[in-house]
């Protein structure tokens, strides 16, 4: 029977629940019971088996609270524009269709009443929510702020193997920044040492990787003839949508999403002689970016990135973890958008486009890379040192019995009134579960109660609307990139001579209004070097219908008159 004078600790996690997992929430629920706390853990996986302490599933999406749940509400819903911003950033972050939109409306008010009825039933001491991004991690923070309950963000760090209470640590390091020409720090750098030691001898990727080696021997085949490699690395921008919300504003400091860094970056570095640009998007970011590949620009997901990091002279990267591998491995370091290392005037630091060519130049050329290097140092000293981050395996930094510590230190002194197991079943009393929660000590079960339920407000239709005009504008920007590419890959393909794969894509151009005029002149260009006049001729006529005095498509009428190739009556006619 569970102890009721122990308090409880939420941890909410949306981490697979592989093997590795397990025995991490394992070790922190039996720490944690050693010093009179009871561990409830939220998460959205599936697989509960050998967990020993109680766990409530949630979804992970704010329609999913909509498909699971049904709650009486008698009062009429409004929403601020933050809301918005939180309902618009789940449907983007979820891929999911406008279709779906009233769903995600009525999992926002769902997914507060989840949670309000979770902390008046758990009445927990402590609380970490995971992240400081996903939607309803910020609407649970808010309800706990508002219950005075304390709360934190827990995330995984910067490596694989670590987590970091995000909003602290975040907080004492531009505080450590700020105070930088005054630290007192050890010179001999041994914790920093041993921490580059381990990432070389031992850290895997936060994500799976897959390899390939035909670009490997690319790579390597233009090193060896004097080029220069440079890799970006891309950021999911569920960070950063919608680009009015306040986070994106803080955070990104040149782009607004990763495509138009794409685009920036593929036309300025294909200028540069003698240089490879490497663009390796996001593991989960499904936009396709084939239509900026060139000679020199290659697009790929599938290579190791400690392979791909040795093999590159610079890295430039956004608020992606990947830039403290890459600083660890003592590369320079673009940065396009803020992250924990910003202020440490540890990495080339851009603040515009204009901006960027020159510290382009500054970080080809390693200017004061030494000192850079320094202050990475510190900044990796400084991490170590912290008591907000936290190794779960291995002997470097802080371990998990100091996570443990953060909690206890700032839990709530309240015990509450009754075991965890009658919480557990008071909290399913009053709301709708489906097989949500499962206490392993005491075996219980749930069931399904379905009740009724309506939203009322006017501007939910109007931020459909606008949400719609933001997606478009979003999507669309790649999209209008990847029709103007087919002229530009077009009239490549005339120039290497493959005239009929030429012609696949100028057909396909056609039916693009924005693009029509040029693909029907390529195509009268095509048809003219082939010697089809009467075809050519039908091409210059599409276009000399929509724009008469269109220089390009006069030229080549001129040029078939001029050489008298085509028969009068049939020019006369047309």
């Amino acid at each position: 029977m569970t102890n009721k004078n122990k308090k409880t600790c939420i941890i909410c996690t949306f981490l697979p629940l592989n093997e590795e997992y397990k025995n991490l929430w394992n070790r922190i629920s039996d720490k944690l019971s050693q010093l009179n706390f009871d561990l409830v853990l939220l998460t959205s996986s599936e697989n509960f088996d050998e967990l020993n302490f109680p766990v409530i599933h949630i979804p992970f999406s704010l329609k999913g609270f909509s498909e699971e749940f049904r709650f009486k509400i008698y009062t009429e819903q409004n929403f601020t524009e933050d809301d918005f911003h939180l309902i618009e950033r789940d449907i983007f972050w979820n891929n999911d269709s406008l279709d779906n939109y009233h769903k995600y409306v009525a999992g926002f008010i769902y997914c507060k009443e989840f949670y309000k009825q979770l902390i008046k039933s758990i009445n927990p001491s402590f609380v970490f929510v995971w992240g400081n991004l996903l939607p309803q991690s910020l609407i649970f923070k808010s309800l706990l702020e508002k219950s005075n309950i304390p709360s934190y963000s827990l995330e995984r760090g910067f490596f694989s193997g670590t987590l970091m209470i995000e909003n602290v640590l975040n907080e004492e390091l531009n505080l450590i920044a700020s105070e930088f020409n005054s630290l007192n720090y050890d010179s001999r750098f041994d914790g920093y040492k041993k921490l580059r030691e381990y990432y070389f001898s031992s850290i895997n990727s936060k994500y799976p990787e897959n390899h390939n080696v035909d670009l490997e021997k690319l790579i390597l085949d233009r090193k060896e003839n004097g080029f220069r490699i440079i890799t970006f690395y891309g950021t999911h921008d569920t960070a950063y949508f919608p680009s009015e919300q306040s986070y994106s504003k803080e955070v990104s400091v040149i782009f607004k999403y990763t495509t138009e860094a794409v685009r920036f970056l593929s036309e300025e570095i294909s200028k540069l002689s003698d240089t490879l640009l490497i663009i390796k998007p996001h593991p989960n970011d499904k936009n396709d970016y084939s239509a900026f590949q060139e000679e020199n620009v290659i697009i790929t997901k599938n290579f190791y990135n400690k392979r791909l990091i040795e093999l590159s002279d610079l890295v430039i990267v956004g608020n992606s973890t990947i830039q403290y591998e890459v600083l660890l491995a003592e590369k320079p370091v673009i940065l396009i958008a803020k992250s924990a290392i910003y202020n440490f005037n540890a990495t080339y630091n851009p603040n515009s486009k204009v901006d960027f060519l020159n510290k382009l130049n500054e970080a080809l050329n390693r200017i004061n890379f030494e000192d850079k290097l320094l202050n990475t140092k510190i900044f990796f000293e400084s991490l170590l040192n912290s008591k907000t981050y936290f190794y779960a395996n291995q002997d470097v930094g802080r371990g998990l019995e100091e996570l443990i510590e953060f909690v206890t230190a700032n839990s709530e002194n309240v015990l509450p009134f009754n075991e965890l197991s009658e919480r557990l079943f008071d909290f399913e009393s009053k709301i709708t579960l489906h097989k949500q929660i499962k206490d392993f000590k005491e075996g219980l079960n749930f069931k399904l109660v379905v009740t009724d339920h309506l939203i009322k407000n006017k501007f939910i239709d109007a931020k459909k609307i606008e949400l719609e005009r933001k997606l478009t504008e979003y999507f669309g920007y790649l999209q209008n990139y990847q029709q103007q590419n087919l002229i530009l890959q077009a009239e490549a393909l005339i120039e290497s001579n493959s005239f009929e794969e030429a012609k696949t894509l100028l057909n396909k151009a056609v039916e693009i209004p924005k693009y029509k005029i040029d693909a029907y002149n390529d195509l009268a260009y095509l048809e003219i070097i082939q010697e089809n006049y009467s075809e050519a001729f039908n091409h210059i006529l599409n276009v000399l219908r929509s724009n008469p005095n269109d220089e390009v498509a006069i030229n080549n009428l001129n040029y078939l008159i001029e050489n008298n190739v085509l028969e009068n009556s049939f020019v006369n006619n047309q």
